[in-house]
């Protein structure tokens, strides 16, 4: 019994003895080699485990807690309690990302507003944006190439998938009115390269782009510089505005964009639940 064992043991016979069957039950034997690799990858699978939870807490807790990338002399405003306030160094606002790598720049924003993954990137000095109660705020607003630029965003609707403000030129602005509601719209108020006719400068002026109170501007739409679009306009998917429409109550489409119709009006409910919400139908 004793040699039995001491083979059954032995360095030499560690390739045979996996299982032994004894009075009916199986006994599994394994080597110290065995045993110390099957510790070390449980081991490894309990790091695992808890380096994944603790990155879920992180994920969880940082975006609260951890300070926005801004340098000194800008400042950032939130509405609450009827009033602006400066925000807290270590305040963050949910669903929102600040940089700011200028000066003197100013941010003015609401807390009721909901912001879903958006950013705010400002790379210039002295630049002011403005954002006012909005149901959905989703977007990249960008602020380069030039000082003293102006985004006003009244309130309203907002923008239900991700839009992208371009604020590329000295002096610019963009204007959006109040109870707008955009999808995925870009905006851009420079050409952002020189453009030149008998080697003299075409474009280097202030451009400013300007939405009215109440458009509805559809999926994929573009706005180039100095475009505008006056109250109660309608835009049609991937239209591109490349110039200022004046006439309030318009329908625009195409590429170019232009008037494809007028006098209509708009409602944000789908028309299936348009008869839920009380108002009167003609």
């Amino acid at each position: 019994m004793k040699n039995f064992f001491q083979k059954i043991f032995s360095k030499k016979n560690e390739d045979i003895r996996k299982v032994i069957t004894f009075l009916g039950i199986k006994i599994k034997f394994i080597s110290k080699k065995q045993l110390y690799k099957k510790i070390i990858r449980d081991f490894n699978s309990i790091i695992h485990a808890q380096n994944s939870k603790i990155n879920e807490l992180k994920n969880k807790i940082l975006p609260s807690c951890s300070r926005y990338n801004i340098q000194k002399n800008n400042l950032i405003y939130l509405f609450s309690n009827s009033s602006y306030r400066l925000l807290d160094e270590d305040e963050r606002i949910n669903g929102l990302e600040i940089i700011i790598n200028g000066y003197g720049n100013e941010i003015y924003l609401d807390e009721k507003t909901e912001f879903i993954d958006s950013v705010i990137n400002i790379n210039t000095n002295d630049n002011k944006i403005v954002i006012k109660e909005i149901e959905k705020a989703f977007f990249n607003i960008e602020c380069f190439l030039g000082d003293n630029q102006t985004l006003y965003w009244d309130s309203g609707y907002g923008s239900f998938r991700r839009s992208n403000f371009h604020l590329f030129g000295e002096n610019s602005s963009i204007t959006i009115g109040k109870n707008c509601l955009l999808s995925d719209t870009t905006i851009w108020t420079s050409d952002c390269h020189s453009l030149f006719l008998n080697n003299k400068l075409m474009n280097g002026d202030a451009n400013h782009v300007k939405i009215g109170d109440n458009c509805w501007i559809g999926s994929q739409t573009f706005f180039t510089k100095n475009a505008s679009i006056n109250n109660n306009t309608i835009v049609g998917a991937r239209a591109v505005i490349t110039k200022a429409f004046n006439e309030c109550n318009l329908i625009l489409a195409g590429n170019p964009a232009d008037i494809v119709g007028r006098d209509k009006t708009w409602e944000i409910y789908a028309p299936e639940k348009l008869k839920t919400t009380g108002k009167e139908i003609y």
